[in-house]
């Protein structure tokens, strides 16, 4: 019980799911797909989003970027 409290107060510092950190003893299939579709969306998108900026920033050449012509995006599937 000690290891399981443990687990939900690291799962809450760090926005994470509970299942993220190995206690899936409440998780369905469906509660596991929503709940990782949750996680993209409200923890990992923003440094996703940032990731793909600093890439159009930093790797592409000005008439790259003033052309729009090339973008940056993850594959989240």
């Amino acid at each position: 019980e000690t290891r399981r409290e443990q687990r939900r107060d690291v799962a809450s510092w760090f926005n994470l799911p509970l299942h993220k950190l190995g206690d899936d003893s409440q998780s369905s299939y469906n509660s596991l797909e929503v709940e990782n579709q949750s996680y993209l969306d409200h923890s990992l998108s923003h440094w996703l989003e940032t990731i793909a900026a600093e890439c159009w920033m930093k790797l592409l050449s000005k008439p790259e970027q003033d052309e729009d012509t090339h973008f940056f995006e993850h594959n989240t599937g």
